[in-house]
């Protein structure tokens, strides 16, 4: 499943690259954009968009038609996340939505209230766990909301606006601020169980793994910072801007691209450099499948790739 910046969400055949459908924002009043991930859930493939006349998207995953559509303005810019019967998603208004997954009927909004700057957005995919919810706001909250009413169960205030994604791993919630700093919360309480001062920004959707949490820093640098955030263990920078949304783990090694079509792999224990391959294109989507890498590139293409094989 594969969206793009042109209005178009398409269904591609694995082994060849043939388009199985492809569905055209254009009918819905304005081209619009995709940055997310898609949540397959069953039957649908859901899909936030964002534009002047965005929704939030579920397709029938064998035929590409909308079952249904739920209408979201500037849109959505970030992952939806699924607990049970309910989708959960961030718009650029910094609202929390939590919509029916199969009718698309709101069940609930939570609004901090922020005055929001869409610009200011750099990720706001929530975490789950269990029946809670975790939302970090542009106002430099992060929020814990029971999944099934929205109401609030904590909140814990950051002197910086949150500019990671919230992502739970190991037990703990983490989260980047604008003022150059990595937090680790107890996602029961929102204590703030330790406080990581680093050089840059961290930005982008946040990657666990192995008692690791992966982070870009800045336009440049990827870091490999320990669970408990007391060292960085490793870091590579890059000789162009980072541009995929996000890092990846595939084969047992962390997976980034950049603005000059360049996709590294790195090993997760020292950071050391694996391979490298050059794109037509700024890199932004990155998926696998089977030992196939898929790497999707602001151009328009689409790359089916293996190591060794090319």
């Amino acid at each position: 499943m594969v969206g793009s910046c042109n209005g178009f969400f398409r269904a591609l055949e694995k082994k060849t690259g043939t388009v199985r459908w492809s569905y055209d924002t254009q009918q819905d009043g304005a081209a619009v954009q995709f940055h997310t991930d898609p949540l397959v859930v069953e039957d649908l493939v859901v899909t936030g968009s964002d534009g002047a006349i965005a929704h939030l998207y579920a397709f029938e995953r064998n035929t590409g038609k909308p079952r249904w559509k739920y209408a979201v303005t500037p849109g959505v810019g970030a992952d939806v996340q699924r607990i049970d019967s309910n989708i959960y998603a961030v718009t650029l208004q910094d609202e929390l939505l939590c919509l029916d997954w199969k009718t698309g009927a709101l069940v609930w909004k939570f609004t901090t209230g922020y005055p929001t700057d869409p610009s200011a957005r750099s990720d706001s995919t929530p975490a789950v766990q269990g029946n809670r919810i975790f939302f970090g706001s542009l106002d430099g909250t992060v929020y814990a909301l029971d999944a099934h009413s929205g109401e609030v169960l904590w909140k814990r205030a950051l002197p910086g606006r949150i500019s990671t994604s919230v992502l739970l791993g190991g037990g703990s919630l983490y989260a980047g601020t604008s003022d150059r700093h990595l937090y680790r919360l107890d996602p029961k309480s929102g204590t703030v169980a330790a406080d990581f001062k680093v050089q840059d920004e961290p930005t982008g959707r946040l990657l666990f793994v192995e008692d690791s949490l992966v982070v870009f820093f800045g336009e440049r640098k990827l870091a490999c910072v320990d669970s408990s955030l007391s060292a960085i263990r490793w870091s590579d920078t890059t000789s162009g801007p980072w541009s995929s949304s996000r890092p990846y783990l595939w084969d047992h090694a962390v997976i980034a691209g950049n603005e000059q079509g360049e996709v590294f792999a790195f090993r997760l224990s020292d950071g050391s450099r694996l391979w490298s391959q050059r794109f037509d294109g700024v890199i932004r989507g990155v998926g696998s499948s089977e030992g196939t890498l898929y790497v999707g590139t602001l151009k328009g293409k689409v790359f089916a790739w293996r190591a060794g094989i090319h």
